[in-house]
């Protein structure tokens, strides 16, 4: 067990079976949310993600920029972490937005394809509103603490959010492989 207390997630608790008649519900509506870790700077300094393989600081000429629309590319060592990231075997989407909630950098196979414009613009937004629910919540436990990482296993997605003052990484992995 780690330190925190939190179950790992071969100790998860598993989903509870779906009933007949009712169909699957679009993931983000409504998640079943199974395991939750949060990081703070205050309470967990030493187990908070390396910053340098979770998140990556983009020079200011690259928020402008959107792959999906197009526009001017990231510099190569984030564009190849990025990469680095979604090929990973369980890794299903990489998101990266500023602070404003725009997404500014994407990658993985569940946000290419036809809805993939739609499902990326799903997780964004309810990824940015966990973070400030949760970051709420933190602040309000503690003035001087903040939330460095989140961690939200659904049935079939799991959310690994990293936010920053300027950026927040999301990370959507499988976690059934």
């Amino acid at each position: 067990m780690r330190r925190c207390g939190c179950r790992s997630p071969a100790q998860s608790l598993p989903a509870a079976p779906r009933q007949r008649g009712n169909p699957p519900t679009r993931p983000l509506s409504r998640p079943a949310v199974v395991h939750i870790s949060i990081m703070s700077a205050i309470s967990h300094p030493s187990s908070a993600p390396n910053s340098s393989a979770t998140s990556a600081t983009l020079p200011a000429s690259s928020t402008r920029s959107n792959p999906t629309h197009g526009s001017i590319p990231a510099p190569p060592d984030i564009e190849s972490k990025i990469q680095r990231m979604s090929e990973h075997k369980n890794v299903r989407g990489v998101i990266i937005m500023n602070e404003d909630g725009v997404v500014i950098r994407s990658a993985g196979g569940i946000l290419q394809g036809s809805d993939g414009l739609v499902v990326l613009r799903r997780y964004a937004s309810e990824a940015r509103k966990m973070v400030e629910a949760v970051g709420n919540s933190v602040s309000g436990m503690e003035l001087d603490d903040q939330l460095r990482f989140l961690r939200i296993r659904t049935r079939q997605h799991e959310l690994l959010i990293t936010p920053t003052s300027k950026f927040t990484l999301v990370v959507i992995q499988d976690p059934t492989k």
